[in-house]
Parts: structure tokens; C-alpha cells; sequence
């Protein structure tokens, strides 16, 4: 019964969220826009991703895979740049031995609240030895998140995918991520009230990839990933580029110029077509948001917009975090999960076909 009763809601729903799908493309013409920045080359040296060598295979490979990006850069993260960007990607490393000038307690503060607003992150710590300030940068890059970073391995190493199979950065549109490769890396000694891991190191069992997710920092905050080394990037790239791929598909919701859905009592209802608008967590609701009475066990859900070109594509079904079922949507937009756990909160990602060409 509660089977049917998900899969007709997310059928019902689905009319719903195509039709306001339709309205904000109308308004806003930049919706598509997947906005990527960072350090420019004064600031982040070696590991500019707008214009650093390094970053050349990482560019081109989400100029093959995301539709309409733009890169942008800045010499420091003002409030102006960071409004522009859907995910900012830094590191603490500017070369092989240098590091950035470490954020100011202004950029910290502009930053975290880029996020609290909705940004997205993918941070590259590092190790603490590859230069006399590394520590004060990895700490000026991490404060804000409460995380710290230490240590350093020599050499290249491996990292095991241990509890997180199904994040969908581990198992995402790009493929399942089992290990990751790095090079004299740093790990993480505390991942502070937000974040998880989602590897850890082969040596020492200590985390080198978390992620905070949505939500996590304040109500509508976006997501950070963070690795605790940036690799000498272009090695760091090359060998985990699918995990790369899946960090961008991950963080590439639609933010600071799109639409973007919200469901503020979790019943499955967007807010805007909700007609009761603060129904208890645990109760049904039909296509208005209303309750109504079952005696199925407990389930709560909300629904997100991703970025997507076209109406077929794939429709994801996440529950408590995790990539739970992945369907296609076939010409006419039609979907059906059969795998939803009825003990946990969904929700429904939508995004084009990887292979899918412009």
C-alpha cells in the first residue's frame, strides 16, 4: 500500500514540478547557467581554476559533461563574486611548495555565509609540511566549517570508500567510487558538527574526503566537499575523474539565479502549491499538502530541483542522504520507483542524461 501511495504521489508530483520547471525557465533565461569560480592566477597560483594548466583536463571535462558553464575568478571572495557562483572551488595549495594568502576573517565570514545562503563548495585542503604557512592556510580555509586537517604522507596513496557507498558523490551519474588515489595528502583529525567522511586513508583509517550536505549548517544552506589534499591536480584529476565528475553533478543545484523548490514541513508538497502548509512530520498528504488519515508507518520527503537541459534524463531517488533507486525518464517525462524504503525520508533529484548532447 505505501508502495502505490509514494509512487502515484511522485506521478502526481511530477505534472507539478514540470509545469513550474516551465515557469522559471521562461523567467529566468539563466537557469541552465552553472556558474563555476575561484581564486584567480595572483591569488591561487598553480591551482587557478580558471586558468591554471593544471586545471585544463578538470575544465574541459565539465565543459563536456555540464551544459552552459561559465567560469569566473577573483583575487579575493568578496560578496559581489561570490553572489555570481553556483559552486566556488578553492584550494590552499597556489603551487607545488607555495600556498594562498590565507583567507581573512572577512572571506571567512563571506564564504560561510555564501553557503548559509544556498553557494556550493569544493575545497582542497592539503598536507601541513608542503610549505612554512600551510597550516594557517588549510586553517583559514577550514575554520569556517569547523573542520581541521594535519599531518602528511609521503608519496601517493590510497583512500577506501568504507561507509558511504550510496552518497551520491559515491555513487553517482558518473559512476561508484571504491577508492581514491592521492598524493602527499594531509587527513582530517576532527570533521567538526557538520560534516561525514566519505573515505579514509589506507595508512592511518583517517578521513581524506567529507562533505557537508544541504541543509546541514542552517535551513537551505548548500553543500561543501572537502579533500585533504590537492594533489598536484592534474595527477589528482586524471585518477579520480569520475569521482571529480560526481563532486560537480553533486553540487550543481540550482542556487543564487535559478528556481529552485522548497518544502518547508517535509510532507512531498512543494511549498508553493502547499495548501496546508505545516502538517506534522509523519502524516500523509494528497496532492495539496493536506493529511489524510493511513495506517502505513511514518514517512517524510521534499523535493529538489537539479539542474537539467531537457525534460528526459534520469530521476534519482534519495532517502536519508543516500542514492536509494535511478531510473530513466523516458520522452513523455514518466518515471516510477519500486524500491522506496518505507522507514526513510526521500527525495527526488531530476537531472539530464550524461551522454545527452546539446
Amino acid at each position: 500500500m505505501l508502495r502505490n501511495l509514494l509512487v502515484k504521489n511522485f506521478k502526481r508530483l511530477f505534472s507539478f514540478f514540470l509545469s513550474f520547471f516551465i515557469i522559471c525557465l521562461v523567467i529566468n533565461s539563466n537557469v541552465f547557467a552553472l556558474t563555476i569560480g575561484g581564486f584567480d592566477v595572483s591569488r591561487g597560483g598553480y591551482f587557478s581554476i580558471v586558468n591554471s594548466n593544471v586545471y585544463s583536463d578538470f575544465r574541459d571535462a565539465i565543459k563536456n559533461n555540464f551544459d552552459n558553464v561559465s567560469l569566473i575568478d577573483s583575487s579575493d571572495l568578496s560578496n559581489s563574486f561570490l553572489n555570481q557562483l553556483d559552486i566556488l572551488i578553492i584550494s590552499v595549495a597556489s603551487g607545488t611548495t607555495n600556498a594562498i594568502k590565507p583567507l581573512s576573517i572577512e572571506e571567512q565570514e563571506n564564504m560561510l555565509r555564501y553557503i548559509q545562503l544556498g553557494g556550493n563548495a569544493l575545497l582542497f585542503g592539503d598536507n601541513n609540511t608542503f610549505n612554512s604557512s600551510s597550516t594557517v592556510a588549510n586553517k583559514s580555509l577550514l575554520d569556517p566549517f569547523k573542520i581541521m586537517i594535519t599531518g602528511t604522507f609521503s608519496g601517493h596513496s590510497t583512500a577506501s570508500v568504507i561507509d558511504q557507498r550510496e552518497h551520491a558523490i559515491i555513487n553517482g551519474p558518473f559512476g561508484a567510487i571504491t577508492s581514491i588515489t592521492l598524493a602527499w595528502p594531509g587527513w582530517f583529525i576532527d570533521l567538526g558538527p557538520y560534516a561525514i567522511s566519505l573515505a579514509t586513508s589506507n595508512i592511518n583509517k583517517k578521513s581524506v574526503l567529507a562533505v557537508i550536505d544541504s541543509n546541514k549548517i542552517s535551513k537551505n544552506s548548500g553543500k561543501v566537499i572537502i579533500f585533504s589534499d590537492t594533489g598536484g591536480y592534474k595527477s589528482l584529476y586524471t585518477l579520480n575523474n569520475n569521482l571529480l565528475l560526481n563532486c560537480i553533478s553533486f553540487l550543481s543545484t540550482t542556487n543564487n539565479n535559478g528556481c529552485e523548490i522548497y518544502d518547508t514541513d517535509i510532507d512531498g508538497v512543494p511549498d508553493q502549491w502547499d495548501r496546508c502548509p505545516n502538517t506534522p512530520e509523519g502524516l500523509y498528504t494528497n496532492k495539496y499538502g493536506c493529511s489524510f488519515e493511513t495506517d502505513s508507518s511514518e514517512v517524510s520527503g521534499n523535493l529538489i530541483i537539479k539542474k537539467l537541459s531537457k525534460f528526459n534524463g534520469t530521476a534519482m531517488l534519495i532517502q536519508s542522504g543516500e542514492l536509494h533507486q535511478k531510473v530513466q525518464i523516458d520522452s513523455n517525462g514518466h518515471y516510477e520507483f519500486n524500491k522506496i524504503n518505507n522507514e526513510k525520508p526521500f527525495s527526488l533529484l531530476i537531472r539530464k542524461t550524461q551522454d545527452e548532447k546539446q
